[in-house]
């Protein structure tokens, strides 16, 4: 029996033993997802109800982005891209990201980071730390960098409007398909993105907040279709062995 393979080691482990219960004796291997740069946001996860608290929260949810893509040429790393965009609405709020973070409590698809300020836009200056991300119980940081990490207001390294922070991270071996292993880790929830971000409000610039990445689509729908598609091809095959008369 050919193996099938996708980007994590045993994700399909039940769909393969299914088909053997039924008596496969060949599947044509499934060749791994290919994905597309993918983009996601972030949830506040700072408490306040204050007006510089809301202001703060509002902002990050909408101008805060991370998109996760291929590295060309280098198959075992992986690319997050670190945004604060500016918003098509001219509502843009002032503040700076100061701080990254990388939780990988599941199947720990990332090794470490290869490269900090890889590809950057602005004036961009991060260097990796071994700090947590604040007001974010239950969020355990495995990797991080930082910029400016005592600065209180806007500062000129930290990912300001505009700028992108880049950071190459190595995807551990055992992976057949690292970009695969980071999506899926990331929507499995075992790989978690976090912000700490400065310069909201006030008189002096100086409220702070943190967040992490909100929800990425449901992993079963890629499983689900690898599944869908390998069991047909067997029927296929099972039925054309009827046909003639090789299977009872």
């Amino acid at each position: 029996m050919s193996i099938i393979r996708f980007g994590l080691p045993n994700p399909i482990a039940a769909f393969t033993a299914a088909v053997t219960v039924l008596g496969a004796t060949t599947i044509s291997a499934i060749p791994a997802q290919a994905f597309a740069p993918v983009t996601i946001g972030f949830n506040c996860v700072t408490s306040g109800s204050s007006a510089i608290a809301t202001q703060a929260c509002d902002a990050g949810e909408n101008q805060f982005k991370a998109r996760i893509e291929e590295v060309a040429g280098n198959p075992g790393q992986v690319l997050f891209r670190f945004m604060n965009t500016i918003r098509s609405n001219g509502s843009s709020i002032a503040a700076s990201i100061i701080g990254v973070f990388f939780e990988d409590t599941g199947v720990q698809s990332l090794g470490s980071i290869a490269q900090l300020n890889a590809g950057n836009q602005g004036i961009v200056d991060f260097r990796q730390s071994s700090s947590n991300l604040p007001g974010a119980p239950g969020f355990t940081t495995d990797f991080a960098a930082r910029s400016d990490p005592n600065a209180p207001g806007l500062t000129v390294n930290g990912i300001n409007l505009g700028e992108e922070l880049g950071i190459i991270m190595n995807i551990n071996s055992g992976f057949t398909d690292p970009i695969n292993a980071v999506i899926t880790d990331l929507q499995l929830g075992g790989l978690r993105l976090g912000l700490r971000a400065t310069g909201f409000g006030g008189a002096n610039l100086e409220y702070s907040a943190s967040f992490v990445n909100s929800a990425v689509p449901e992993p079963m729908t890629m499983l689900g279709t690898g599944a869908a598609i390998g069991l047909g091809a067997f029927m296929k095959r099972r039925q054309a062995l009827k046909k003639k008369g090789a299977v009872g």
